[in-house]
């Protein structure tokens, strides 16, 4: 019917060949793909750029990017283009929607939980492109498995995806709420976290969390950084020594004496990094004083680890250079 036409043909009709030979690095290659991929045709293609073969496309490693609440992600075809219809009953989290690091992604599943209750489901494992750290593990590590569902049955077991924060539900907005840490995150915590293995609390220690987020491009930063925690703790506590929780700086602050979290710990004592990250917090929530950046998403679950043991001594904001109150228990008014 057109010339247009008659090149969409050609594409289609030379997917049907078992043996290709072809310029990977041009646009009219995608629709070969996409015909090989509708007529099962998985045979490789020889690419005549690269001199070397290419596998055919697949729903797994077809790419796609999405913008998401943590920036760009990369992910498989599938996820951003459906080869298939939700036709489960379950309103399920999909980590890869937002992108974002573990506290985003625990906290919206909290929330979420308390939003929808039983119809709730977690699809294993996480996907995150923002944290590579925590990528494609198991919640199953740190979480119980009643609210998980494997990502391979999400379009049979789920009716929809929400990730808790541009879908229907507001995760930002609830954790706003006074009410957040004792009547959302803390019950989730008790009830769908697995125990954490047990660290010594060092005595009269100040327990120091830096952010996770603090990555720094040069020295000057760094050590701008490092200082800052330095004069927060010799100017605010009569203190000798520290227990440090990092994944960015390392403090050396003269006159102290600091311990770093993972110098108490045994080898093979958690099942990923992501354990590790939710038993450090609250092992840190154990600390009758403490200096950390309190607008962290991470944050929340030091107040609900020191909410359920009773722990209620105020913290020292490094970023504010002032004191707050942990939350404390508050109902939600009835609506």
């Amino acid at each position: 019917q057109s010339s247009a036409h008659k090149v969409m043909c050609k594409l289609k009709y030379f997917a049907q060949y078992t043996n290709q030979f072809a310029n990977m690095n041009r646009n009219f290659q995608q629709i070969i793909f996409a015909e090989m991929l509708r007529i099962g045709n998985q045979q490789r293609v020889y690419d005549v750029g690269s001199s070397s073969w290419v596998e055919p496309r697949t729903k797994e490693n077809t790419p796609c990017h999405r913008a998401t609440g943590c920036g760009s992600m990369t992910l498989p075809g599938f996820f951003c283009d459906p080869f298939e219809k939700f036709s489960g009953e379950f309103i399920c989290h999909d980590s890869s929607s937002t992108g974002c690091g573990l506290g985003h992604q625990i906290n919206a599943i909290a929330t979420l939980l308390k939003h929808f209750g039983d119809k709730f489901r977690v699809l294993d494992p996480i996907i995150s492109g923002d944290h590579p750290e925590y990528n494609n593990f198991s919640y199953k590590t740190f979480m119980k498995d009643d609210l998980l569902i494997p990502r391979e049955t999400m379009f049979t077991q789920c009716a929809k995806i929400d990730n808790g924060y541009d879908m229907e539900v507001s995760t930002q907005g609830e954790m706003g709420q006074p009410w957040y840490v004792s009547g959302t995150l803390m019950p989730f915590i008790e009830n769908h976290f697995l125990a954490c293995p047990s660290l010594p609390v060092l005595p009269d220690a100040m327990a120091v969390k830096i952010r996770s987020t603090d990555h720094y491009s040069t020295e000057e930063e760094l050590q701008a950084a490092i200082q800052k925690y330095c004069d927060a703790l010799t100017t605010n506590f009569n203190i000798s020594n520290v227990l440090v929780m990092t994944d960015g700086p390392r403090l050396a602050c003269e006159g102290l004496n600091i311990t770093f979290i993972e110098s108490l710990e045994s080898p093979d004592m958690y099942k990923s990094s992501a354990q590790k990250l939710m038993c450090n917090l609250q092992h840190i929530a154990h600390y009758p004083q403490q200096l950390t950046f309190a607008e962290s998403n991470l944050q929340q679950f030091i107040y609900a680890e020191m909410l359920r043991i009773g722990n209620n001594a105020p913290i020292f904001d490094v970023q504010t250079h002032s004191w707050v109150t942990p939350p404390t228990r508050i109902s939600k008014p009835e609506e």
